[in-house]
């Protein structure tokens, strides 16, 4: 359809979606002709290689839709802004849900208007973008305080060895290959 902008990528970054295992939204989006973005949810590190793969191809014109703002980035504040520039530097658009999209308005003014249009949404993003950093170390934070806590406690015994794992790799001999490079 003319005007409609190609939505040739779909960010489906889900606690419910993981990429393999839910053939029903795999079918959905090959219907939709989108591709969903499968990455590890660690969002608060630049290097993604399947979200900068995604960068890497990207046309104008194209729109990646987010579930959330945190799914593209939980960078602080500057980092996350050249994330976003990068998407829009190859002619894309971001859209998420609840954060207020003003580009065709803005594309519908001129002068005056359209600079605070711009500048509007500008801020929006930026805000939008400061609260998913500032909920991720907030996060952060309570975690470390949670398990402070518990060591005070005697409560806490950290994350256990996976001992099925650790005899299968003596055993394959995998161990005595990995630790014959390492120095002395």
């Amino acid at each position: 359809m003319p005007g409609v902008p190609s939505l040739g990528f779909l960010i489906a970054i889900a606690c419910s979606f993981r990429c393999g295992t839910n053939t029903a939204v795999e079918q959905l989006f090959r219907l939709l002709h989108l591709r969903p973005l499968c990455t590890q949810p660690s969002y608060a590190r630049a290097d993604r290689p399947e979200l900068l793969r995604l960068i890497a191809d990207l046309q104008p014109g194209e729109v990646v839709i987010a579930e959330k703002i945190d799914r593209i980035s939980r960078l602080p504040l500057p980092e996350a802004e050249k994330l976003i520039e990068t998407i829009r530097d190859k002619g894309a658009r971001l859209a998420v849900p609840g954060i207020v999209e003003l580009t065709d308005i803005a594309a519908g003014a001129d002068g005056i208007a359209k600079i605070v249009i711009e500048s509007l949404q500008g801020m929006l993003l930026k805000l939008a973008l400061q609260m998913a950093r500032d909920d991720f170390e907030d996060r952060r934070e309570r975690q470390r305080q949670g398990i402070e806590l518990a060591k005070a406690s005697g409560k806490y015994a950290g994350r256990q060895a996976d001992q099925v794992t650790h005899e299968r790799i003596l055993s394959s001999g995998l161990a005595a290959t990995a630790s014959a490079g390492r120095p002395s």
